[in-house]
């Protein structure tokens, strides 16, 4: 199996790290999940994961 790493971006509000998740999240091996309270907590579920697919079918949520 593959080994990945993880790098978890948390900071407080309007201190750029929702766009330094989404540079990063722009380069072909990252993955950006997005703001984890907004996804589990605000989000309806028919909203789009940042790869693109619905949140209910993103495979990474499954």
């Amino acid at each position: 199996m593959e080994k990945i790493n993880f790098i978890y971006v948390i900071g407080a509000g309007h201190s750029g790290s929702t766009l330094l998740g989404f540079l990063l999240g722009t380069a072909p091996e990252v993955f950006n999940g997005g703001e984890f309270d907004s996804v589990f907590f605000k989000l309806p579920i028919n909203n789009i994961c940042t790869c693109g697919e619905k949140i209910d079918e993103c495979k990474i949520w499954e």
